[in-house]
């Protein structure tokens, strides 16, 4: 239901142009007003084979009445490119968002809207690159897609921070541990400004940041983020620990709970060929996060002082790893723990 709701909304903007210019109505426009009306109705019923060829249809006229280069057209593209999405096409998604694409990186004065409409295909393109197979393909679009964000006023955004989360989680994969922290840091203050510190997606920015703090040796410097971000926290063993939940306690170091026993599927990880070299072994503490549905959504073994490929194929297996959703009043929720990996040396 919710792709549904996303698409009539991105649609929706598309047809409120339509509906403005139909004032001084032609024939075709129309009867593209008509057939966006039959494509958004048949998205609410999520019947989104019949509303394919509808939309391809409106592509068809714009591209005769206005042009092949015309903005509208682009916007046109860009459905069809929304629908094959939904569809689970990616190769005729992408060959349509790259259409469309193509137009508005031709636009010499692109206004705000267009700017935005630009970042979003761009984006959407990202993630259709990495489902090919393609980081440095989505990398690319990515730092794209913020560069249009930033032409349209809009580089403090949600949608930006996301799309830096997502440049750290590459740029940590290639080892470059102080790029990603950079990036994270970057995506942390904004959610934090837009969303408050105690917002989930705020602490995972800053989960993620001192991940990679860790890992590139630079772990004098989670402290200085924690504070300016963090004041009423702080940060002991990998975990944020909000003060006024001490109160009263204790003041030993909170530790996540080992969930191993929990998980109702936990791959082994391989033990790495670099590990192997040196005869590596030892034990990896990968501090998880599960979301609603039982999956792993976040890991971290940097916390572990062992050798790096293993905290790495620690962590990997950890995304693998599969629990049953956690209940809070009979409800779904996040929860999080460690996954416990021990390697002995071959």
């Amino acid at each position: 239901m919710k792709k549904n709701l996303t698409l009539v909304f991105i649609l929706g903007a598309f047809f409120a142009v339509n509906a403005q210019d139909s004032k001084t109505s032609s024939p075709a426009s129309q009867e593209v007003k008509n057939l966006d009306a039959a494509v958004v109705r048949l998205f609410q019923l999520g019947k989104y084979e019949e509303a394919l060829p509808i939309a391809q249809k409106v592509v068809q006229i714009k591209e005769k009445e206005l042009g092949k280069d015309h903005i509208e057209t682009a916007k046109a593209l860009r459905n069809v490119g929304f629908i094959y999405y939904f569809l689970n096409n990616q190769k005729e998604a992408e060959k349509n968002f790259e259409g469309a694409l193509e137009i508005f990186e031709k636009l010499t004065a692109p206004t705000k809207e267009e700017n935005l409409l630009t970042a979003d295909v761009l984006e959407r393109l990202a993630y259709i690159k990495y489902g090919f197979g393609k980081r440095e393909s989505m990398e690319f679009f990515f730092e794209k897609a913020l560069l249009a964000y930033e032409k349209a006023g809009e580089k403090d955004s949600l949608r930006a921070s996301k799309i830096l989360f997502s440049l750290g989680n590459l740029t940590s994969a290639k080892r470059e541990f102080g790029k990603a922290s950079n990036l994270f840091e970057q995506a942390l203050a904004i959610r934090v400004k837009k969303l408050g510190e105690k917002h989930s997606d705020a602490i995972d920015a800053f989960s993620s940041s001192a991940c990679v703090l860790k890992k590139a040796d630079r772990e004098q410097e989670i402290k200085r983020i924690q504070e300016t971000y963090f004041p009423a926290a702080e940060f002991e063993n990998g975990n944020l620990i909000w003060l006024e939940d001490k109160i009263g306690k204790d003041s030993k170091p909170v530790e996540n709970e080992v969930i191993n026993g929990k998980a109702l599927s936990l791959p082994k990880p391989p033990y790495p060929v670099e590990a192997r070299r040196l005869r590596a072994s030892g034990t990896v503490n990968v501090q998880v996060k599960i979301n609603e549905k039982g999956d792993v959504v976040y890991t971290c073994g940097a916390f572990s002082s062992v050798n790096k490929a293993l905290i790495e194929a620690a962590e990997a297996a950890a995304y693998g790893a599969k629990f049953s959703p956690a209940l809070l009043n009979g409800k779904p929720v996040k929860f999080s723990g460690v996954i416990v990996y021990n390697f002995i040396a071959p």
